[in-house]
């Protein structure tokens, strides 16, 4: 009893001191109130819950009832700074944001003109975005729909089972906004957007006030962020600067179901009217279609509700890809295709297909000198290429100066006679199986000019050519040039890089180092050994250069768009060739002085006759030195 009534004199000795001590003009009340007396509101000694405490004893006054108030001369904790107390309470914050913002009823993000937003209902979030786009998420039971509109429309739609390792990802989907890859308040928080905030350092500012923290940095750009606190978690992010948006989320009490969900039966075929889509109403062989399909369900969608073709691989009529969607007419004639939808409802659509009118038809090459002899493989197209490519072809004029044989499948084969004369001309007709639409025939011709070979290269370079080389290059294979002496040449060509191999022939010329192939007679050879068009070779025929013993090949490969480029150097053979054999001063064994003949590289002989008895008599020659006149 005495230690109490020592207490209350105490206290009202101090009442009296703090009154009598107040200035003039002030409150008579205490800006401390009575450990005695009750608070007049929890806010006056209790922070509100949206500001961080500063430190325990701030908030919340000593208990203990033996506790002495402080004297006079005893200093005050000091309060944390602004920077203390976000880094301090930040992992609460992120926390309390976390639970709080998965309860949300709305939330928006804006960025630029981009305005992003959200609602939110029990398992399920209705979310717009930009350029009229719409998606809604939602789960039922155990599985999860993804619908997304355009302009109303649905464009896309995806469904998924969940399960254990999943289940907690498509929840997430259906509590939170997602914009720019990131979903949610917490997404940036958590995403380390603010690490240099929390490691600190210079050029990171802090401000705290009225429950808004502003975070300003001048590391690089000046850019600043603003963050909202209500009972303890973050509710809005402002960001200014290189990378200015907004964010925010409401909370307006709970979540309720949909009013107006989206149901995926809503987007079932109930009945469906299948077609091929054609602009004329026509289907042609060759072509290929889509289908399409017409409902009572306006909102019947193939993405929701698949429908299928019933097309097997053998039929004769129609083939069906299924990664284009697309349906190809085999054949002329009636026939049909059945579809089903994914929920059971099926439909035959009866169909007519006919032979595909064409445009035109073209000779895929052009007219050109040949010779006698000279074989030519020859091909067209008919246009569109969808149609069939089918035609014949036949000689309308210089019949008596080639053949023609083959068809459209294989090529036709155009052979020169052996003894065709220069000067007269040979034309080949295409003309295609199918009609036009006004009903005709479409054709096309080209011609070739019949010429003169030239007479065999003479002269030292021309020696020089005259026989075979190899590439000083070798790759897959080696590569032979050869130089026949009656001005024709061969290329057996092995890619460096690839190993590609081609033959071509060639007529050359030994009249400049520089200029070898006689222009326009360079060709591929195809499969049957036979010159291609120089518009269809992989190759076209650059330069071929002599110097110095070495003969430079150019080509250009047309399907890499790159020039190849190869060396080769003469074979010098052990065994001479018939007209090596031949070249030089022969002489005869029966007759004195001896009859001499001399064969030039030219192609030239001249005889030096001696008759050993006035009856005419054969003799035989023999190169080199008379044995009857071992001095020779």
């Amino acid at each position: 009893m005495k230690k109490q009534s020592a207490l209350l004199i105490l206290s009202s000795l101090f009442l009296l001191a703090s009154c009598s001590a107040a200035p003039a003009g002030s409150s008579s009340s205490s800006n401390v109130p009575s450990s005695s007396e009750p608070s007049s509101s929890a806010s006056e000694n209790v922070p509100s819950s949206s500001e961080p405490s500063s430190s325990a004893s701030e908030s919340v006054p000593s208990s203990e009832p033996d506790s002495e108030f402080p004297s006079e001369s005893s200093s005050e904790e000091p309060a944390l700074t602004a920077e203390e107390r976000f880094k301090q309470n930040f992992a609460s914050y992120l926390e309390a944001t976390k639970k709080a913002e998965a309860l949300a009823t709305s939330s928006t993000y804006v960025e630029g003109d981009k305005s992003y937003s959200a609602s939110f209902y029990k398992e399920e979030a209705v979310q717009t975005n930009p350029n009229g786009l719409k998606t809604v998420r939602s789960i039922e039971g155990s599985i999860y729909r993804e619908f997304r509109f355009e302009n109303e429309t649905l464009s896309g739609f995806s469904s998924v089972e969940l399960n254990a390792e999943n289940a907690a990802e498509y929840r997430e989907k259906t509590s939170f906004l997602f914009a720019n890859n990131v979903y949610g308040l917490s997404g940036y928080l958590s995403s380390g957007a603010l690490d240099g905030y929390l490691e600190g350092g210079e050029g990171y500012a802090y401000a705290f006030e009225n429950g808004v923290f502003t975070l300003t940095s001048t590391i690089e750009d000046v850019s600043s962020c603003t963050l909202t606190l209500v009972d303890g978690a973050f509710v809005s992010l402002n960001a200014e600067g290189s990378s200015s948006f907004s964010y925010s989320y409401q909370k307006d009490g709970e979540k309720q179901p949909d009013p107006n969900p989206i149901k995926e039966s809503d987007f079932y075929y109930t009945d469906f009217t299948p077609s091929l889509v054609s602009q004329n109403g026509k289907y042609y062989v060759g072509s290929s279609y889509t289908a399409s399909f017409a409902s009572s369900n306006a909102k019947a969608s193939s993405l929701v509700d698949p429908i299928s073709p019933l097309v097997s691989e053998d039929d004769e009529f129609v083939s069906y890809n299924k990664r284009t969607g697309e349906f190809k007419i085999l054949k002329a004639g009636q026939f049909s295709i059945e579809f089903a939808s994914a929920h059971g409802v099926s439909k035959t659509l009866n169909l007519t297909a006919e032979a595909q009118p064409i445009r035109s038809i073209r000779a895929d090459q052009e007219g050109r000198d040949v010779h006698a002899g000279d074989t030519l493989k020859l091909t067209a197209t008919v246009f569109p290429v969808s149609a069939a490519q089918a035609y014949s072809a036949s000689l309308t004029s210089g019949a008596e100066f080639a053949s023609l044989s083959g068809s459209s499948e294989e090529g036709f084969t155009l052979k020169v006679n052996d003894d065709a004369a220069a000067g007269n001309d040979i034309t080949v007709t295409f003309l295609s199986e199918a009609n036009t639409e006004e009903g005709i025939k479409a054709s096309d011709s080209v011609t070739f000019h019949i010429v003169a070979k030239e007479a065999a290269p003479t002269g030292e370079l021309a020696k020089k050519l005259i026989g075979s080389w190899q590439s000083q290059d070798v790759g897959y294979g080696v590569s032979d040039l050869v130089f026949a002496s009656d001005g024709t040449g061969t290329l057996h060509y092995f890619a460096s890089e690839d190993g590609y191999e081609a033959k071509f022939v060639f007529e050359w010329d030994a009249s400049s180092e520089n200029s070898i192939v006689k222009d326009g007679t360079f060709f591929q050879l195809d499969a049957d050994s036979i010159p291609q068009d120089p518009t269809q070779s992989d190759y076209t025929f650059t330069s071929l250069v002599y110097a110095d013993g070495v003969l430079s090949l150019e080509l250009y490969n047309n399907p890499f768009m790159a020039e190849e480029n190869m060396d080769f150097t003469k074979v010098q053979s052990a065994e001479p060739s018939l007209s090596e054999k031949l070249i030089g001063e022969w002489t005869s064994e029966d007759s004195y002085p001896a009859s001499t003949l001399v064969l030039s590289a030219d192609g030239k002989a001249t005889v030096a006759f001696y008759s050993p008895s006035i009856a005419m008599k054969r003799i035989s020659l023999s190169n080199g030195k008379s044995p009857r006149d071992p001095s020779r």
